[in-house]
């Protein structure tokens, strides 16, 4: 009875290291992470609203082994086995990194976007985002999928180098965007951004003074990501100054330009 035993407690824990060598492999550490959670936010601001037309990048982790660039001017919907999807139309890609893809956001009907019209809490401005969107990324690891706010804008302006300093009455050189800073009071002045081209109405605060300038938006045609922002420079308005944008009640993000 003592040895029947004994070799069935035997069989049964070599059973159980033979089940333990065989998931050993599902633990194994996959090469990198899967890309989840997603989080889409506008690429100028940082914001978690985008609009139709602007430059986004969605964030995550594993989207890629290597980051991969299409063709110069070209930005297809698919890329590397990677494509996004927002309310099931395929966005444009200018780029994938390991842990991030560039878009361009699709149409998304925007002309039926009412304005992010919104009201005043105590000193903060609240905008009524008009609707969530659902967003799909298909990978080479499989397909995931989140939500994004989206409004008829997303004002954002683009900073140099990380840093809150605007580009400034730009020029199209062979070799991109040039920005030439610092720029002179009381000329035409623009401001590179997305997220603008939709807009109803367009003023620029600046920092340090009463004046408040409207302004316009334009498609930059050699980059469709990016969007050009026209108003006139005070005359009196010197030294380094903060520029913000309201854009049909919402705020961009903060800009400092140089002015003599």
């Amino acid at each position: 009875m003592k040895r029947t035993f004994f070799f069935a407690l035997l069989s049964f824990c070599s059973l159980m290291i033979f089940a333990q060598d065989r998931q050993e492999p599902s633990r194994k550490v996959s090469p990198f992470r899967e890309p989840s959670p997603l989080v889409v936010v506008n690429t100028a601001n940082g914001r978690g609203i985008i609009a139709p037309d602007c430059a986004a990048t969605v964030k995550g982790e594993g989207f890629i082994e290597e980051t991969t660039f299409p063709p110069q001017s070209t930005y297809p919907t698919e890329l590397a086995g990677v494509s996004v999807k927002i309310s099931g139309q395929l966005a444009r890609i200018r780029g994938i990194f390991p842990n991030q893809i560039l878009i361009i956001v699709p149409d998304l009907g925007w002309s039926e976007l009412p304005a992010t019209d919104g009201e005043v809490s105590g000193s903060a401005f609240v905008p009524r985002l008009s609707s969530w969107r659902d967003v799909e990324v298909t990978t080479p690891r499989g397909v995931f999928k989140t939500l994004v706010a989206t409004a008829n804008v997303s004002p954002g302006i683009y900073e140099q180098n990380g840093q809150a300093q605007g580009l400034a009455r730009f020029e199209d050189g062979p070799i991109g965007i040039i920005s030439i800073n610092p720029v002179i009071a009381g000329s035409r002045l623009s401001l590179l951004g997305t997220g603008l081209i939709h807009a109803r109405k367009i003023q620029v605060y600046f920092d340090g003074s009463a004046a408040v300038a409207d302004a316009e938006a334009s498609k930059y045609p050699s980059f469709p990501w990016v969007e050009a922002v026209w108003f006139d420079l005070p005359k009196d308005l010197h030294g380094d100054v903060k520029f913000i944008l309201q854009v049909d009640g919402q705020w961009s993000n903060p800009v400092m330009v140089r002015v003599e």
